[in-house]
């Protein structure tokens, strides 16, 4: 499945993919590790059976995978922090 222009619009501005298939039930959010220079060095993601990965942006899981890949990033940085 190819993302629209509106979809890769709001994964930037959120950093956040979710991706749903009901073909097959299942569901993935997932969210870039970034370098200091700002390349994609790695993704983070959750990826299980439908009904228990939420679809929203801004859920708990999201949330701590952005958590996750902004540790990282500033670890590529400061290893010892």
């Amino acid at each position: 499945m190819n993302a629209t222009e509106a979809e890769l619009e709001e994964a930037r501005r959120t950093g956040i993919v979710v991706r749903v298939s009901q073909a097959n039930g299942v569901s993935a959010v997932a969210t870039p590790v970034l370098d200091p220079s700002g390349r994609l060095v790695a993704t983070l993601a959750v990826v299980g059976i439908a009904q228990f990965v939420p679809e929203e942006i801004d859920s708990a899981v999201a949330r701590a995978l952005l958590q996750g890949a902004e540790r990282i990033s500033r670890r590529m940085v400061s290893p010892t922090d």
